[in-house]
């Protein structure tokens, strides 16, 4: 039993685990252990007179956990609409991660919406499925964003995806799934942009 479970006999409230029942008539009782989060169980047991028992039982998980992995850094995370917070580099590598972990979750569906200001779409929503007594890790959550912003020598400023640059060009997209060379003599500059998202402004 996890401490800290509520212990009833005979439906009858006589503590908390770790716990010690003093004068227990002798004859057959029913044991109950309830905890949040986790299965109540019941057993009967037998108490003879003058006689101390030790009495284990076994708790088991009614909640699941979601282990979730979205990228880039940058990207604000919610479940269910409750903000997790944003995701953050690894170091392990320029794309890589730290995993969001979430406990306690019911079973059933559950909504993961990802979002930044310059992504396409801005907000996205992802559907997972808890299972009890589980860890549910999806498949990882990638986000496209604009990652530079460039401006063109007849005044124009697109912001978009740096894939390839050179001394003499770039490889720019403005969208998903869009990818072309521009010279280098036809851009003003090219500016990368930070990948955190401005900070959520706070009501007074």
């Amino acid at each position: 039993v996890p401490e800290g479970a509520s212990v009833f006999i005979d439906n009858r409230k006589r503590g908390v685990t770790p716990c010690i029942v003093p004068d227990l008539p002798a004859g057959v009782h029913e044991v109950r252990a309830e905890k949040d989060g986790f299965d109540p169980v019941t057993r009967k047991v037998e108490v003879a007179p003058g006689f101390k028992d030790e009495i284990r039982l076994v708790l088991l998980s009614s909640t699941g956990e979601l282990e979730l992995d979205v990228r880039p850094a940058g990207v604000r995370v919610a479940l269910d609409g409750k903000q997790l917070g944003v995701t953050e580099e690894a170091g392990t590598s320029s794309s890589a991660t730290k995993p969001i972990r979430v406990g306690g979750l019911a079973p059933g569906r559950h909504i993961v919406t990802v979002s930044h200001p310059r992504a396409h779409p801005e907000s996205r929503e992802v559907e997972v499925e808890i299972e009890k007594g589980k860890l549910t890790r999806p498949r990882v959550i990638d986000v496209w964003i604009a990652n530079c912003e460039i401006k063109y020598t007849d005044g124009r400023v697109e912001t978009g995806t740096l894939f390839e640059e050179s001394s003499n060009s770039i490889y720019f997209g403005p969208e998903p799934g869009i990818k072309y060379e521009i010279k280098r003599s036809d851009l003003e500059y090219v500016k990368r942009l930070e990948a955190a998202p401005p900070a959520e402004k706070k009501e007074p």
